[in-house]
């Protein structure tokens, strides 16, 4: 859809520097690190390598793809609407998309906490690349994000978020 949609000078628009205040991009990263808790706590259920090496390549590859399709691709596509409108609208799907798409077997995926958390969280990414007109820090947040978050052991059950 990418690459269809946004093609490649899209990607290299996407991928420019930031403009604007530099507080956006590290609003960025401060989002991406608000996991670091989970990750201080639980990191051990990565020392399987068969979990080690699926956790760092979705933390590497998915950020990407993510980002390029829910910021990039959504919010251009969108650019006549008004600006609330096609922050809720990427937002809302996102966090659908992590409810009912990729995560369905996932036990942590359906707690209200992570609902919520991905709509908040893709408000805010939406908002920092409407302002910066870049996805690069968004990018590097959102690997912070998947990789703090344990994202591979919550696919797997291994880590449930409290009740």
């Amino acid at each position: 859809m990418v690459v269809w949609g946004g093609g490649k000078e899209s990607i290299q628009r996407w991928m420019k520097p930031a403009e604007g205040n530099w507080l956006w991009s590290g609003l960025a990263v401060l989002l991406g690190l608000s996991a670091i808790t989970i990750f201080i706590s639980s990191w051990q259920l990565l020392k399987p390598l068969y979990i080690f090496v699926p956790w760092l390549i979705l933390g590497i590859v998915n950020p990407f793809l993510e980002e390029w399709y829910w910021r990039g691709l959504m919010l251009d596509t969108t650019q006549t609407w008004p600006g609330w409108i096609r922050v809720l609208y990427s937002s809302i799907f996102f966090s659908l998309n992590h409810l009912f798409g990729i995560t369905v077997t996932s036990i942590g995926s359906r707690h209200p906490f992570f609902l919520i958390n991905t709509f908040v969280l893709g408000v805010l990414f939406s908002v920092v690349y409407l302002k910066t007109k870049s996805l690069r820090w968004l990018i590097v947040s959102h690997a912070l994000a998947d990789l703090l978050g344990l994202s591979i052991a919550v696919f797997l059950n291994l880590w449930v978020p409290p009740v």
